[in-house]
């Protein structure tokens, strides 16, 4: 949390002594407190109450100390979900304490401790210098108007490191509404994504958590510098393979303060199976990837979130998916019903992905013919034009020589011949047997094909009747929506 937390208070009030506040020392009678807004507190004069809260609380909560402890009794205004942000002016956990709040249900020694927060990072320059913590924070979620919650602030003494910083903190506290997390929090409803492409990521929102989900023992083993298993307030989308092949997830660690883990499991829920993981190299913004061979319509889980010290890193970053070798096939329509000179009939098929690259392989031709690809974006109903049909209608785009010369685009033209088994050979290809359709339309104006759009494709060739006069024919249509 930024400085800027005081700005709402008077300045006179950052001089009042802990007893203008009316600050209690013991569980037994807590001040009370209501609504959202800041409360400065100092501690200096409190003592050690020993209060052990219970529920998911301890005394001393991973060997930290809970000492000078003053607490509130608090009534939240209205239905919702809220956090409790401690500041400590003084004093710096990574440095060995800090005002640590711990929030429990119930209005004096008897409540039954809901949750001890997690330190927040600091980008500023404090006792400990920036990226340390003079922040606690605390959440509780599905609280109705008129609960009331028992408060506690103590300095969090770390007796392993320099006495120097124990203490007696003082600060403020801010009690802030926060929105309800997105359904992705959760395993079990997961955001669907599909096709290739990037994938944005944020899990800043104050009421995102940590899962604990892993998936199996092959993403635990997926570990950082330290012993953690899981990811950090993590998200979940849920993705089918659109046809046959490798893609690759991989995700550059955006702007999160500390290491991104992200997770492939194969399923669509809670009960998926872990694929492969990875920390995101223990370092900040450096890219890893995750490639991952699936058969068409496979439904994966994929898991993103952070994962550093402490608990309750968040950030904002981008999941990438890439098709690496796939073999997805266009839908084939407008089948022809004129056989050409070679008595047979000129079908398209793709015989790579176009995710990273259409190619289209025609068979069936008439031996030493040439001809061209053209292209659309609509098809209408068939259209006899010479000996074939023609499916696609609207601005028909040609793949030709002129084309390429006009935007300088060698290849722009697709211009090809059949060989002696009736495979058309694309002249700028040799060897591949395919002509690799360019990612921009035959166009001088450099018009990229969209990502969701839908072209349909058909060659066009020369051929003769069966008494020895020239004419052209075509082939059916492949219809491709690009990833």
């Amino acid at each position: 949390m930024p400085s800027s937390l005081w700005i709402s208070l008077p300045l006179s009030a950052l001089f009042l002594s802990a007893l203008a506040f009316g600050q209690a020392d013991d569980c037994s009678a807590p001040t009370p407190i209501t609504g959202l807004g800041l409360w400065p507190f100092d501690n200096t004069a409190m003592t050690d109450s020993g209060w052990c809260p219970g529920g998911v609380c301890s005394c001393n909560d991973s060997g930290f100390h809970q000492i000078h402890d003053i607490f509130y009794v608090w009534t939240a205004p209205s239905d919702g979900n809220f956090q409790f942000v401690t500041e400590d002016n003084e004093r710096d956990w990574f440095l060995g304490s800090s005002a640590r709040i711990q929030v429990s249900a119930g209005t004096d020694c008897s409540a039954v401790c809901l949750t001890t927060g997690s330190p927040l990072a600091d980008t500023s320059t404090g006792p400990g210098g920036a990226g340390h913590w003079l922040f606690w924070n605390a959440l509780i979620f599905d609280v109705q108007a008129g609960d009331e919650f028992l408060l506690r602030i103590a300095t969090t003494d770390n007796p392993s490191l320099d006495d120097a910083f124990d203490g007696t903190p003082n600060g403020t506290l801010e009690i802030f509404a926060i929105d309800p997390a997105p359904a992705n929090d959760d395993c079990s409803a997961p955001t669907p994504i599909a096709g290739v492409g990037t994938f944005p990521w944020d899990t800043t929102a104050p009421a995102i958590t940590t899962s604990g989900f892993s998936g199996g023992s092959l993403c635990i083993s997926q570990t950082c510098w330290y012993d953690q298993t899981y990811a950090e307030k993590d998200l979940f989308f849920t993705w089918a393979a659109p046809c046959d092949g490798t893609y690759r997830f991989k995700d550059t660690g955006g702007n999160a303060p500390q290491s991104i883990r992200m997770m492939v499991h194969e399923g669509a829920d809670c009960s998926a199976t872990c694929i492969g993981g990875y920390v995101v190299g223990c370092l900040i913004n450096s890219v890893v990837h995750i490639d991952v061979h699936v058969v068409a319509g496979q439904e994966l889980l994929i898991q993103v979130g952070g994962q550093g010290y402490p608990a309750g890193w968040t950030g904002a970053s981008e999941l990438t998916i890439e098709a690496v070798d796939t073999a997805c096939s266009p839908s084939i329509s407008c089948p022809q019903v004129f056989p050409n000179s070679a008595g047979d009939y000129v079908t398209l098929r793709n015989s790579h992905d176009y995710g990273s690259g259409l190619r289209l392989v025609a068979d069936g031709g008439p031996p030493g013919r040439w001809g061209m690809f053209l292209a659309s974006d609509a098809t209408a109903g068939m259209q006899v034009v010479r000996s074939g049909l023609l499916c696609l209608s609207g601005d028909i785009l040609r793949y030709s020589p002129r084309n390429a010369a006009l935007a300088n685009r060698p290849e722009f033209d697709s211009l090809g011949a059949f060989d002696d088994a009736g495979k058309f050979q694309h002249f700028g290809s040799p060897g591949l047997g395919a002509y690799p359709v360019p990612n921009d339309l035959p166009t001088q104006f450099d018009l990229a094909i969209a990502p969701g759009s839908t072209w349909a494709f058909q060659l066009w060739y020369r051929d003769e009747t069966l008494n020895g006069s020239p004419t052209a024919n075509l082939s059916d249509a492949a219809i491709v929506t690009f990833p």
